[in-house]
């Protein structure tokens, strides 16, 4: 049986949450799946942590970090003028340095952007944001989740941009380490299906997006999760609301939880309407089960089974150097590494990933422009996700 996964709430550093605790060790002593969530602040996160240390229940709880002093008026979106990875690198090295001491890295997930751009022309630079991203998380030794598109966005086809592609077979990978941030409301507190799917149940496009292309489906989040930006209807209008889309969300096993906005302050009384969904929740939560989903295949494979991956053998076996320049390298400097790639006829790119791939009988990465202070951190990489690469690391060559 499939639980209600509608089943938290979100909160910041000011607002009414008094008895979140309480609410969070109910639902776990039921043996159901919560989400704790909190922006900028512990609010709820220090007692999920103590909570998932000691269950067995796969409960989440995420953190999110909403200023990030290197982008303009310090917001959490970055700058699309620079390159993804570039952008990625800045985003993510300012989240990670900072990241509360208190909260274990292993458990709680980390947010660091919200409500990006919705254009599909801005998908493939977003998706390879998030990839980028990825990577780093795993590098590090953290959890990630991403973009938290608004509600009603992005627009159609942006799933299956190249960028966005790479994410969620990333995503597909590592289902316990990486998964997609989304928000869904109806922006009404009188029909939580209005938009016919367009709001509600937009998350839909990333299941197709991933059918059509054999991958497993990632794991999904609805960091916002709600109505009104100020406004819930009535608990009795609000449990009936949360039964009928749970019935939907229940059909989706990558589907992990929904944060009820919001108990935040800042917005108008919205934090007290929302405070009075807390006990009735709990009790939906404790009670409510749907049937376990059915597959969604004639063949019988549920949605999205992923294609097994090519074993990455050559034709025959040969020797291969990739010269790997970093993304923020100028024009000058990628000719002047082009020009000593084409001397040994050797390749050249921008990919730590692509300079690893393969089941070759001998890899050579060679990386330009890493400080002596990161190489380390690059060998460890290596070693994890392309254990059979050597490295050299050299100076950019002078243009």
């Amino acid at each position: 049986m499939a639980f209600l996964k509608i089943n938290g709430f979100h909160t910041g550093v000011t607002g009414r949450t008094d008895g979140i605790g309480d609410f969070l060790r109910a639902v776990d002593a039921a043996g159901v799946p919560f989400l704790a969530y909190c922006a900028d602040g512990s609010t709820s996160l220090f007692d999920a942590q103590t909570i998932m240390r000691a269950s067995s229940v796969p409960h989440n709880a995420i953190f999110r970090r909403t200023h990030f002093p290197h982008n303009q008026g310090g917001s959490d979106v970055p700058d699309y003028n620079e390159p993804p990875a570039k952008a990625a690198r800045k985003q993510w090295e300012s989240h990670r340095d900072r990241w509360p001491a208190d909260l274990d890295r292993q458990l709680i997930w980390g947010e660091t952007i919200n409500e990006l751009r919705k254009e599909v022309e801005w998908a493939d630079w977003i998706g390879e944001f998030c990839y980028q991203t990825g990577l780093m998380a795993l590098r590090d030794g953290f959890k990630w989740c991403g973009p938290g598109y608004s509600s009603g966005t992005p627009d159609e086809g942006a799933w299956e941009t190249p960028g966005m592609l790479r994410f969620l077979d990333l995503c597909a990978q590592h289902p316990e380490r990486l998964a997609v941030a989304l928000h869904e409301y109806s922006f009404t507190t009188a029909d939580i299906w209005a938009g016919e799917g367009k709001l509600v149940g937009r998350f839909t496009q990333i299941i197709d997006a991933c059918t059509r292309r054999d991958l497993d489906p990632p794991t999904i989040f609805f960091t916002e999760w709600g109505w009104a930006e100020r406004d819930v209807p009535s608990p009795e209008t609000a449990m009936r609301h949360l039964k009928e889309v749970g019935a939907l969300y229940a059909q989706y096993p990558s589907i992990k939880g929904a944060a009820i906005w919001a108990l935040d302050g800042g917005w108008g009384t919205l934090d007290a309407q929302t405070h009075r969904l807390m006990t009735p929740l709990q009790e939906l939560l404790i009670h409510t089960r749907y049937p376990d989903p059915e597959p969604r295949r004639p063949d019988g494979r549920r949605t999205g089974r992923r294609r097994p991956i090519p074993d990455g053998k050559p034709r025959e076996p040969f020797e291969r150097t990739y010269l790997t320049v970093p993304q923020e390298a100028t024009l000058a400097e990628w000719l002047a590494v082009c020009r000593e790639a084409y001397a040994q006829k050797q390749t050249v790119g921008f990919s730590y990933d692509d300079a690893g791939l393969g089941a070759l009988a001998e890899k050579t990465a060679v990386l330009y422009g890493i400080p002596p202070q990161n190489q380390q951190e690059f060998r460890d990489w290596y070693a994890a996700h392309y254990p059979d690469t050597r490295l050299i690391f050299r100076e950019l060559p002078r243009a």
